[in-house]
């Protein structure tokens, strides 16, 4: 996300105001009405894109299903059609002059926010961005032979989430990559390995942290 955050005080007390968000009501669907005002922004009545209003976005064509990819705006067929060299097809929009560069790098941003319709206010943005590494648990546990593992790393970082049997021999990595700010699940398919108690802990940047209450460690359980 490519807000930043600045504080003012407010009677005694800080108030995080966010700019810097692009809104979809005021700054995209307004391109769209411009540009795409006949309808069918590209490809005609039939199977053609719609543009006038946000579920019809999200929903994508007839032809090519979706065509945003909620936080990845480089990769979103939209932004790809927009652009000079499309995947496949004509640029859109059809039969008009090409966008700005700006807009659609504008258009590509709202993306990578999310893609919402509406604006996330400040509350909901500290809400979703977590404060610290941390493995949240898994689910199913019990669990059999797969369970699904969710981290939450508050900056991106170079990760490893391990697996340990109870004697604290290491079975399995079931991550050693960077991975980006935010939520993730990684999947770990225990059916060569014996039912028992298991221990998953999460490693940042080369540190181990093995302390149940620092949110690095969990249990995990196997039954078959």
């Amino acid at each position: 996300m490519r807000d930043t955050l600045f504080y003012v005080i407010v009677s005694g007390c800080f108030a995080a105001v966010l700019i810097g968000q692009v809104d979809y009501t005021t700054q995209i669907q307004p391109v769209f009405n411009s540009s795409c005002n006949s309808g069918s922004c590209h490809g005609g009545s039939a199977g053609g894109l719609d543009l006038t209003s946000y579920d019809n976005l999200m929903k994508g064509d007839s032809n090519n299903g979706p065509v945003v990819t909620s936080g990845d705006g480089a990769n979103s067929v939209l932004v790809q059609k927009l652009g000079s060299m499309p995947p496949f097809g004509d640029r859109m929009p059809k039969n008009l002059d090409p966008l700005p560069d700006a807009t659609i790098n504008l258009i590509s941003q709202w993306i990578d926010e999310g893609a919402n319709e509406e604006s996330i206010s400040v509350e909901e943005w500290m809400v979703a961005v977590p404060a610290k590494f941390r493995i949240v648990g898994n689910y199913p546990n019990p669990f059999n032979p797969k369970t699904t593992i969710v981290v939450e790393l508050a900056r991106k970082a170079h990760i490893e989430l391990v697996v340990s049997d109870i004697l604290g021999r290491d079975v399995a990595v079931l991550m050693r990559a960077p991975l980006d700010r935010g939520s993730h699940r990684i999947v770990w398919d225990a059916a060569d390995h014996p039912s028992g108690a298991y221990f998953a802990r999460l490693i940042t940047n080369g540190e181990s942290e093995k302390d149940v209450t620092d949110g690095r460690f969990i249990t995990m359980t196997l039954l078959k």
